[in-house]
C-alpha cells in the first residue's frame, strides 16, 4: 500500500507512530517510562491557577480538549463513534513566529482513512509550506476515529469542537481558514467546507475521488484544489469533480500526476505549488452578492449543533417535506455585478513533479451600469429560507423589487435592522416591490 515502503519508514521522525507513539512503546518495551514523567504542582492546581511554562510554543503537539457530550467511554467497536469519552485528542502545529497579539490564520488537517490526527503532522514539508511559510497553525482533529465517522455527525462535530477550543488558546483568523486532507480526509474536506463554505477561503482534496453534486453546488467562493496519481488502485485519478466545477463556472484545479498512487504524494512531501495556489485567491468575500447553497438535513444533528442550512447571508433554509435537498440560487442585484467571466486551461507542469493541471479561473469581474435594489431568487424544493438584508448592498429604507422562481410554495423571511416581514414565493415565478415594516 506503500510506493516504497523503505523510503517511507526512514522519512519518519523517531516520534512517528499514527498515534505518535513510537518512543513510548519502546520506553514499555524496556520498562523504563522515567522519560514520560511530568511534575504537577497540586498546590497549583487546587488554587485554580494555570501553568503554561512547559507547553511548547511551537513546533508539534498533541493536546485534548473537553467535548461538550458524552458517547461512553474507551473505544466503541458498535456506536456513533469509535473513540468514546468527554476528553478528545488533536495533533496541532505552531508556527515558529506565532504570537498571541495577532489573529492567525488556520489549517485545518483531516486525517485520510485508518490513520490519526498525526497522520499529516509528521510530514515536515507539509507544516513548512501550510504552517511554518503562511505563519499558520494547522490543526488535526482525530473526528472521533481512524475513519468510521467519515466526517459526519460526531465526526463533524469533533473537527468543530477541536476548532473552537485552539481558538480560544490561540486567537484563530477565521478569515483565512483553509482545509485540507488525502483519501478519506479528502472526502471529509468536500463535506466541510461544501456544508460550511462561508468559512474557507479554499479547500485541498489529496487523492479523494468523487463528490456529491450538493456540495459541489455550494463551493462558488470556495476555490478547490484536485491532486490524484494514474497509479493508484484506491481513487480513480479521474474525478467527475473537475467536469462538474466546470459546468458551475466555479474556480478549481485538478492536478493528474502520472505514476503516483495513494501514498506518493506524502512520500515527495512537496506541497509549495499548492500553497501558492490556494494563498492566490486571497481572504474570501465575507458577504458575497450571489450565493448559492444547497441545504442537505441527512446529516444534520441539531441536538449537537450541527446544521447544514445557512451560507453567508441565507440562513434557515428548510427543506419541502416531498424533496431530498434543497438549493437557494440568492442574487443582490443591488451590488451592479454579474457573474465573472471565466477562462479554462490545461497545461503540463512539472512542479512539483511532472502532471497535467486543468481548471478555470475568473477573469475581470463584471460591473452593471445599472443596478436595481432588488433580490432575486430561485428557489428548487425549498420550504423556507430568511434573508439578512443588511448583509446584502440592498438599501431596506427604499422600496426592494423581490423576484422568485420557486418549484414549491414557500416562504422568505426578510430580516434587517428595519424589521423582519414575510414574503410568500409561489410556485413558478413572481415579482413584486416591498416596502418593510
Amino acid at each position: 500500500v506503500v510506493d516504497n515502503l523503505e523510503d517511507f519508514q526512514q522519512y519518519q521522525s523517531p516520534d512517528w507512530g499514527y498515534w505518535r507513539d513510537a518512543n513510548q512503546a519502546q520506553a514499555l518495551a524496556r520498562k523504563d517510562i522515567s522519560a514520560f514523567h511530568a511534575d504537577i504542582n497540586f498546590f497549583k492546581l487546587d488554587q485554580g491557577e494555570d501553568d503554561f511554562s512547559n507547553v511548547p510554543k511551537s513546533g508539534l503537539i498533541n493536546g485534548v480538549y473537553g467535548s461538550r457530550f458524552d458517547f461512553g467511554e474507551g473505544v466503541l467497536e458498535d456506536g456513533p463513534v469509535v473513540t468514546a469519552g468527554r476528553v478528545q485528542p488533536y495533533g496541532l502545529y505552531i508556527p515558529s513566529d506565532f504570537s498571541f497579539d495577532e489573529p492567525t490564520p488556520l489549517f485545518l488537517q483531516l486525517h485520510g482513512g485508518s490513520s490519526t490526527h498525526n497522520q499529516m503532522l509528521s510530514v515536515p514539508n507539509f507544516m513548512l509550506e501550510f504552517g511554518e511559510k503562511r505563519n499558520a497553525l494547522v490543526l488535526a482533529p482525530l473526528a472521533r476515529g481512524p475513519s468510521a465517522t467519515r466526517y459526519n455527525n460526531a465526526g463533524e462535530l469533533d473537527v468543530f469542537e477541536a476548532l473552537s477550543h485552539i481558538d480560544t488558546l490561540y486567537n484563530v483568523d477565521f478569515g483565512q481558514l483553509l482545509v485540507g486532507g488525502p483519501s478519506t480526509g479528502g472526502e471529509g474536506t468536500m463535506k466541510t467546507s461544501g456544508r460550511h463554505p462561508a468559512l474557507f477561503n479554499g479547500a485541498f482534496c489529496i487523492v479523494a475521488g468523487t463528490f456529491a453534486e450538493s456540495l459541489l453546488d455550494n463551493h462558488r467562493h470556495v476555490p478547490l484544489l484536485l491532486w490524484s496519481g494514474v497509479a493508484d488502485h484506491r481513487t480513480p485519478y479521474w474525478s467527475t469533480t473537475h467536469l462538474a466545477m466546470l459546468e458551475r463556472g466555479y474556480r478549481h484545479e485538478q492536478g493528474i500526476f502520472p505514476g503516483y498512487g495513494h501514498v506518493r504524494h506524502y512520500v515527495e512531501d512537496q506541497w509549495a505549488p499548492a500553497r501558492e495556489y490556494l494563498d492566490s485567491f486571497g481572504p474570501a468575500p465575507t458577504y458575497p452578492w450571489h450565493v448559492t447553497y444547497t441545504a442537505d438535513p441527512e446529516f444534520a444533528n441539531p441536538q449537537w449543533g450541527l446544521s447544514h442550512d445557512r451560507a453567508y447571508w441565507l440562513t434557515e433554509i428548510a427543506v419541502a417535506s416531498d424533496a431530498v435537498i434543497g438549493r437557494v440560487d440568492a442574487f443582490d442585484l443591488s451590488a451592479g455585478k454579474a457573474v465573472p467571466a471565466t477562462r479554462t486551461y490545461q497545461e503540463y507542469r512539472d512542479d512539483p513533479d511532472h502532471h497535467i493541471a486543468s481548471g478555470l479561473v475568473w477573469t475581470d469581474p463584471v460591473h452593471l451600469p445599472n443596478r436595481s435594489n432588488g433580490l432575486k431568487l430561485d428557489l428548487t424544493g425549498v420550504a423556507s429560507v430568511t434573508v439578512w438584508l443588511d448583509a446584502t448592498s440592498i438599501d431596506v429604507r427604499q422600496e426592494i423589487e423581490i423576484t422568485t422562481t420557486s418549484t414549491h410554495d414557500a416562504v422568505v423571511t426578510l430580516v434587517s435592522h428595519a424589521g423582519t416581514q414575510e414574503v410568500s414565493a409561489p410556485q413558478g415565478s413572481s415579482a413584486r416591490s416591498i416596502t418593510l415594516n
